[in-house]
């Protein structure tokens, strides 16, 4: 993992933590809080989107290839 997938990873971690923290905060009713909350995800989504995207992709190329090399080295007896 280069160091920009790590800094994203973080990044995203940290906005993770900040949301949780803030709903324990929140000063509103439960269902003024769900519709706030939908609509901000949706925009954050939107926009995260295209960033994560590409990052999502290479792990899951990275997960088919090992999983191909891993299937090859025990059908040739290497592993």
């Amino acid at each position: 993992m280069n160091s920009s997938n790590k800094c994203l990873l973080a990044i995203a971690a940290a906005a993770a933590a900040g949301a949780a923290i803030g709903i324990l905060f929140a000063h509103e009713s439960g269902p003024q809080l769900q519709t706030r909350l939908k609509s901000k995800s949706r925009g954050w989504l939107s926009r995260i989107g295209p960033l994560v995207g590409p990052i999502v992709s290479n792990a899951i190329q990275f997960i088919n290839d090992s999983r191909a090399a891993k299937s090859a080295a025990e059908k040739s007896g290497t592993v």
